[in-house]
């Protein structure tokens, strides 16, 4: 956090965002992660609540909250595009051998073709804080 601060400009603000997939409430997403904990078990970003801190844990005692926003929202995919996006997941691409990512990928792509439309929505919550740093 000290490098950080000292990177901001003088009044500085830094600026903390997230957009993530609602598996608790959206169908595709909860049946895909269902498919990721089947590839890789240990994974622990698995069900994620959608609670948003009113402070991100790790920046108190260094910065103050200056603003923040909270919205959902339908973002559109294709089969394609959400087979990409969940390829560059971590709890896929980052932690599978690349013979596990094609696999995982086809019966991503065989659970798609199941379940959804060529062109679909997966229900997102986008977060930002807007955080100043204590002198």
């Amino acid at each position: 956090m000290a490098e950080v601060k000292r990177l901001l400009a003088p009044n500085g603000v830094l600026v903390v965002s997230h957009f993530t997939y609602l598996p608790r409430l959206d169908p595709v997403a909860r049946q895909t992660e269902e498919l990721v904990l089947r590839f890789n078990p240990q994974w622990t970003a698995a069900a994620w609540s959608g609670d948003v801190p009113a402070i991100p844990r790790w920046v108190r005692g260094d910065f103050t909250l200056a603003g923040s926003f909270v919205y959902d929202e339908e973002i559109p995919f294709t089969r394609e595009s959400w087979r990409g996006r969940m390829r560059a997941c971590r709890g896929v691409g980052a932690a599978l051998s690349p013979a596990e990512v094609e696999r995982f990928d086809q019966e991503h792509a065989s659970m798609l073709s199941a379940c959804t439309p060529e062109r679909f929505h997966v229900l997102h919550r986008l977060n930002a804080h807007l955080l100043r740093p204590i002198p």
